[in-house]
C-alpha cells in the first residue's frame, strides 16, 4: 500500500473523534436554535447570535494557533521524540561529509543520480504495462522518437487505434561498433514507447543544497568556542517563549472563567451564562485539538522528509564507495569551463560526436 494512503488506527481514531465531536456540537447549535425558531421566535436574538458566533469562532482560531505551535514545538523539542532523533542523526550524517570533504562532490552526484532514476523509471513504465525489462532498456537505452513507428507498425493516422500486431526490429551500431537490438513492440505499446522517448516521464529534483539543509544545521558554520555561545542564547530564547506562551494560555483561560461571572451580573439567566461559558471553553477545546493534530501531522512529514534526505546522502556515500559514482575533479570541471569558454568567444560550434555523446550521457549505459 502507498504511505501516502496508510491510515493507522491511532490516526483514524483521532480524526472520528474529532469528526464526531463537530458533528455533534453543530447538531446541537443548530438544533437549540431551530428549535426557538419554530416554538418560541419571538425569543432568538439575530444580533446576539452573531456576535456570540463571531467571538467563540474567534476564541476557537486562537486556540487553534495556540495548540498547533505548543505541540508542534513541543515534538521537535522532544529529546525522546522521533524528530529530535533523526535531527541528530542527520546532523551527524552531513558533519561527515564536511569533514571528510566529500560534500565538494555532492553538486555533482544529484544530476548524476538523476539521470540513473529516469532511466529505471522510464524503464519501470514500460515493464508496468506488460512489456519485458530486457526490451525495455533496449528502448530506453538506444531508441529514438522517430523510431517508434517502425518498431510498433502503428503509423501516425493509426494512433487512436492501435492493434496487438508487431512491427520491426531494429539493429543499430553504438559509437565504439557495437550492434544493438532494438526489438520490435505491440503497437498498443507505442503510446507508452512515445511518452518515454518525447520526454514525458522525467524525474523532478531540488537543489544540491536542498538533501543536505535543515533548520537544525545553524552550528555547521560555527567553530567548537562559538557552539557554546549558541546554545546559551538559544536557551535564554526558549526560556523566554515558554513563559509568553504559558502566560498567554492562562491569561485566556482565566478571561473565560470570568466572563461567566460577568454575563451573570449584566442581569442574563445562570442558565444562559452557563452555557456562554460551555460554549467558549468547547470552541477553544475543539481549536487546541484541531491545532495539535494539524501540529502532529506537520512534524510527521517532517520526519518523513528528512529520512528521504538521509536516504539520497547515504545512496552518496554508497555509489562513491563502491566507485559506481566517480566525480570529476574540480581543476577537470574548471579546465572543460574554460574551453567552453573559449569556443563561445571563437564562435566554435561542437562536433558532431560531441553533440551526440552529451545527448546521450547518462543513458547509453551500454556505449
Amino acid at each position: 500500500m502507498n504511505d501516502k494512503n496508510r491510515k493507522t488506527p491511532e490516526f483514524i481514531m483521532k480524526m472520528s473523534f474529532v469528526v464526531v465531536g463537530f458533528i455533534v456540537i453543530i447538531a446541537i447549535i443548530i438544533g437549540s436554535y431551530i428549535w426557538n425558531l419554530i416554538f418560541d421566535p419571538n425569543h432568538f436574538d439575530v444580533n446576539k447570535w452573531g456576535n456570540r458566533t463571531v467571538f467563540n469562532g474567534s476564541i476557537g482560531l486562537g486556540g487553534m494557533v495556540l495548540g498547533y505551535i505548543g505541540v508542534c514545538e513541543s515534538l521537535k523539542a522532544s529529546m525522546v521524540g522521533d524528530y529530535n532523533k533523526l535531527i541528530e542523526s542527520f546532523d551527524e550524517l552531513i558533519k561527515e561529509l564536511y569533514d571528510s570533504m566529500r560534500i565538494v562532490y555532492f553538486d555533482q552526484f544529484i544530476p548524476w543520480l538523476t539521470q540513473r532514476q529516469l532511466r529505471e523509471k522510464k524503464i519501470h513504465h514500460l515493464t508496468k504495462h506488460g512489456m519485458g525489462r530486457m526490451e525495455a532498456e533496449a528502448i530506453v537505452d538506444y531508441a529514438r522518437e522517430d523510431d517508434i513507428e517502425i518498431i510498433s507498425g502503428v503509423r501516425e493516422n493509426q494512433k487512436e487505434k492501435p492493434t496487438s500486431k508487431e512491427g520491426k526490429d531494429i539493429v543499430r551500431k553504438t559509437r565504439d561498433g557495437k550492434e544493438v537490438l532494438i526489438p520490435a513492440i505491440k503497437g498498443t505499446w507505442a503510446c507508452y514507447v512515445e511518452e518515454v522517448l518525447t520526454g514525458k516521464i522525467c524525474v523532478n529534483v531540488g537543489e544540491p543544497a536542498y538533501y543536505i539543509s535543515d533548520t537544525g544545521m545553524k552550528d555547521i558554520d560555527l567553530t567548537s568556542l562559538e557552539r557554546p555561545i549558541r546554545t546559551g542564547k538559544e536557551r535564554t530564547e526558549s526560556l523566554a517563549l515558554s513563559f509568553v506562551l504559558k502566560i498567554i494560555i492562562t491569561a485566556g483561560y482565566a478571561t473565560l472563567i470570568g466572563l461567566l461571572a460577568a454575563d451573570i451580573s449584566s442581569g442574563i439567566g445562570t442558565a444562559e451564562a452557563v452555557w456562554n461559558l460551555i460554549a467558549r471553553i468547547s470552541s477553544l477545546t475543539l481549536g487546541v485539538l484541531g491545532g495539535a493534530f494539524t501540529a502532529s501531522a506537520y512534524v510527521r512529514f517532517l520526519c518523513k522528509e528528512l529520512k528521504e534526505k538521509m536516504s539520497v546522502v547515504r545512496d552518496y556515500n554508497k555509489f562513491l564507495e563502491a566507485g559506481e559514482f566517480t566525480p570529476k575533479a574540480l581543476t577537470d570541471t574548471m579546465n572543460e569551463r574554460i574551453a567552453a569558454w573559449h569556443s563561445e568567444e571563437n564562435n566554435e560550434v561542437p562536433a558532431d560526436s560531441d553533440i551526440l555523446a552529451k545527448s546521450q550521457g547518462g543513458q547509453n549505459n551500454g556505449d
